[in-house]
């Protein structure tokens, strides 16, 4: 319960920074509007693009669940990627379409998109929420829904419909949903080629008792965090994992032979100097790339926001928007 306390109050200080205008020390957060608690979510008897899933979880059961799919005019069948995005804490699928901007950027270079959505989650004062523990550690939801079983079959179901290509599958997420994206890089990596965790850290602990087994296999990493965020700290506390941490077990995961820097992230828990570390050489030649987001918030990623005003590194080559960046990075790493 001490966790799911947490993380109500984290998700309530991360909507009372965005619709403030605060930033956590200078970080630009991009037009008005904050994820809301629990805006209206999906109901395909009132809204068209909302898709009904019946996903047969692992206990039997069956869920009505929820999706949001966008496929640009000029996806190219049978070598198209598909992307699928998990919301933040509270957010809707129809929202995070909204906060994020990716249709856009989805028209511009032809790949599809599939917004889930997340169950509310009672303990939360019914907030949307991800299922992302391991192992049989308490749920942050009453209800416990399978969301491993939703992403997998989402993408299972989604794969042959649009006749994606199966190497060109990824995931990412904000904040809950990279959370859950993590989850899915650990445990469906044998569907996923990467995944984008932004603003998150590897695992959030439930006193000493969180354990994330090691991943099923090789999938690449894009990793984009701001020093400043106040929701999920750079460095970690007794509840959230350190960036290092993070960066560390899919390095070790992916048995990454090549480091760019040794040079850890995070000294006496403050951030060194290192603004960006890259691992290379993986199995299946997967990648584990890490951003530091300098002065910036938990949120600084919505909208598309140009990220060259938080690190150096960011040029036309790596992407220099945000959704560029995630993007970039995607099309660079398919499965082998």
């Amino acid at each position: 319960m001490k966790r799911i306390a947490a993380m109500a109050f984290l998700s309530a200080v991360a909507v009372l920074l965005i619709s403030c205008g605060g930033n956590g020390g200078g970080g630009a957060t991009g037009p008005t509007g904050a994820p809301a608690n629990n805006a209206a979510g999906c109901d395909n008897t009132t809204n068209a693009s909302c898709t009904v899933l019946m996903v047969t979880q692992s206990d039997g059961t069956t869920a009505t669940r929820y999706y949001v799919l966008y496929i640009p005019a000029n996806f190219p069948a049978s070598s198209g990627s598909l992307v699928v995005m998990l919301h933040g804490t509270g957010e809707s699928a129809l929202e995070y379409q909204t906060h994020t901007l990716m249709n856009a950027t989805a028209d511009a270079n032809g790949f599809a998109l599939a917004y889930a959505e997340a169950l509310d989650a009672p303990n939360t004062g019914n907030l949307r929420q991800w299922n992302f523990y391991f192992n049989g550690n308490p749920s942050p939801t009453d209800n416990s829904p399978d969301d491993v079983s939703f992403i997998r079959q989402l993408i299972t179901t989604l794969q042959p419909k649009l006749k994606a290509d199966p190497k060109k599958i990824y995931v990412t997420g904000i904040s809950a949903g990279a959370q859950m994206a993590i989850r899915v890089g650990v445990e469906l990596s044998g569907l996923v080629a990467a995944i984008a965790p932004l603003s998150e850290a590897l695992y959030n602990t439930e006193g000493t008792n969180a354990v994330v087994p090691a991943a099923a296999g090789p999938v690449s990493v894009l990793m984009l965090h701001a020093d400043m965020d106040t929701t999920i700290p750079y460095c970690g506390d007794n509840i959230q994992a350190s960036q290092d941490v993070t960066f560390n077990y899919w390095v070790a995961a992916d048995a990454t032979v090549n480091l760019d820097t040794t040079t850890p992230l995070c000294s006496n828990g403050s951030p060194t100097s290192v603004n960006e570390k890259d691992g290379t050489g993986g199995l299946s030649n997967t990648e584990v790339k890490f951003y530091r987001l300098i002065g910036a918030n938990h949120f600084s990623v919505y909208y598309n926001a140009d990220l060259t005003l938080f690190n150096p590194n960011f040029n036309t080559t790596t992407g220099q928007l945000s959704n560029d960046i995630v993007w970039k990075f995607f099309a660079a790493h398919p499965k082998p």
